[in-house]
């Protein structure tokens, strides 16, 4: 994927640096970048220009110019609100520009290297968090972990459970160690460089919670997505001829990764429900949990190993060394 550095050539119009772009004030350069991003057809135009300002002038972007509007920038501030325009025309995410998005009410660092965490995948954490209660002390294994943002969530809100985040992706496993250092969390989690379909516990090692958002976008329909998505690694997307090659992967290795009676959980695609459901049942997994993301669609699936155990609530302390 090519980096922020060096944008993609864009097919929308740019003309920040002519007359037609000249904002003295806070007010006039979200005026003017709001109507540069409506033409280059960003979905919430105000809003995106609002949080590129506030994050070069430190301000809060809720009411930026209701409460600052008549403030003039400085000419570095314009020159850098310039530039970071005309990324957004290109159809660069914010959160890549600025190098930083919320979720789960925290703030994450992210990169070029990482999927920009999406409010769908907090249906994933939420699930999660209610197969484990609070005094849950167990592992839980999050295989693609990107920026750690799953992981990291989840282990926010359980104090006395530990982790482990896999990634192929030396950059992102970078991000994910200073997004655990920045939210106090780096001694309860391990982030381990390596792939799902060759990664190994330690020996007796197993995972209570086993959770992943794989790549699940059909390799047909890539070209058919939003312009923001050509800036997400490719490797995060693209879920091969059908979509579904990493939940195949998965599955036939959750035995090696999850103890028993452990809990499986995948965020999908709106129509693969079903589809991922039969090669759960086809490993002998049981279905145990579908949940629904805002629009009505099945986002989340929570699956338990066959196997005799324990439930995850009445875990403690299962072993979570990584070899």
């Amino acid at each position: 994927m090519t980096h922020p550095s060096s944008p993609h050539p864009s097919p929308y119009p740019s003309p920040v640096r002519g007359p037609a772009f000249r904002p003295g004030t806070i007010g006039d350069a979200v005026i003017g970048a709001s109507a540069l991003f409506h033409q280059a057809g960003v979905a919430m135009p105000r809003l995106d220009a609002q949080i590129l300002l506030a994050a070069i002038t430190g301000k809060a972007a809720a009411g930026l110019v209701v409460m600052a509007g008549d403030e003039r920038l400085t000419a570095a501030q314009i020159q850098q609100f310039h530039a970071w325009v005309e990324r957004r025309c290109r159809r660069e995410p914010v959160s890549h520009i600025i190098g930083r998005r919320e979720f789960w009410s925290l703030e994450f660092a992210v990169s070029a290297a990482t999927l920009d965490p999406r409010p769908d995948s907090e249906i994933l954490v939420a699930a999660a968090l209610d197969h484990c209660e609070i005094g849950f002390r167990g592992c839980i294994l999050d295989l693609g972990t990107g920026s750690g943002c799953l992981i990291l969530a989840w282990l926010s809100e359980r104090p006395a459970a530990s982790g482990i985040g896999l990634d192929q992706s030396q950059a992102a496993i970078a991000v994910a160690e200073h997004n655990a250092r920045q939210l106090h969390l780096a001694s309860r989690v391990q982030f381990q460089l390596g792939d799902w379909q060759e990664f190994r516990l330690a020996a007796g090692a197993k995972a209570d919670l086993v959770i992943a958002n794989p790549p699940y976008i059909r390799h047909a329909e890539l070209t058919g997505l939003a312009p923001e998505l050509a800036f997400d690694p490719i490797l995060a997307l693209d879920g091969g001829p059908d979509g579904l090659t990493a939940y195949r992967q998965i599955i036939a290795r959750q035995h090696e990764f999850l103890r028993p009676g452990g809990k499986l959980l995948f965020e999908i695609g709106w129509d693969q429900a079903d589809a991922v459901e039969d090669l759960l049942r086809l490993a002998g997994l049981g279905l145990i949990e579908k949940r629904r993301d805002l629009a009505g669609c099945d986002r989340v699936l929570v699956a338990q190993s066959p196997e005799a155990g324990q439930a995850c609530q009445e875990s403690r302390g299962h072993a979570s060394g990584v070899a």
